[in-house]
């Protein structure tokens, strides 16, 4: 928002690495967890994506309400039954965008070195639709991670 001294713009603008940190409720979907990264890479904000909480559990890993009423919704667990530490499925998401925007950010970097500027173009306006639709509500992640492997792969070539 240009009227926003604050905007993203501003920050994005800014030179420096900038972290988001996200706080969703217990009723938010893994899915708005991997989206947390793309929306980054959209907004040109180069930090890390990260979110609340990472480690606020106590109790059974696996009932989330057993904390007399209070829910607990951390991002891993220790299983009791096999004594490991176990990914919630807002970790597996959240780390399945993680992924998505180091790629993001490879063929970004390997499209600007391009020599062939007609071929650079085309990656840049088929990258930059590509998270333009990652932006939008009830994105398909997983659609849009299979065709920016596409575009990685022939990037590649």
């Amino acid at each position: 928002n240009k009227d926003d001294p604050y905007s993203s713009d501003k920050y994005a603008k800014s030179g420096k690495d900038i972290w988001s940190y996200s706080i969703y409720l217990k009723q938010n979907l893994p899915v708005q967890y991997r989206g947390i990264s793309w929306r980054n890479f959209a907004y040109g904000f180069e930090g890390p994506a990260t979110f609340y909480d990472l480690f606020d559990m106590a109790g059974d890993g696996f009932s989330s309400y057993d904390k007399g009423g209070a829910a607990d919704y951390g991002a891993t667990y220790r299983d009791r039954r096999t004594g490991c530490v176990t990914p919630s499925l807002r970790l597996e998401a959240w780390y399945q965008g993680h992924l998505e925007q180091r790629l993001l950010k490879w063929c970004r970097s390997r499209i600007d070195s391009m020599r062939d500027k007609a071929k650079a173009k085309s990656f840049a306006s088929r990258l930059g639709d590509l998270v333009k639709r990652a932006t939008a509500p009830r994105a398909n992640f997983d659609k849009l991670a299979l065709e920016l492997l596409r575009i990685s792969d022939e990037i590649a070539k």
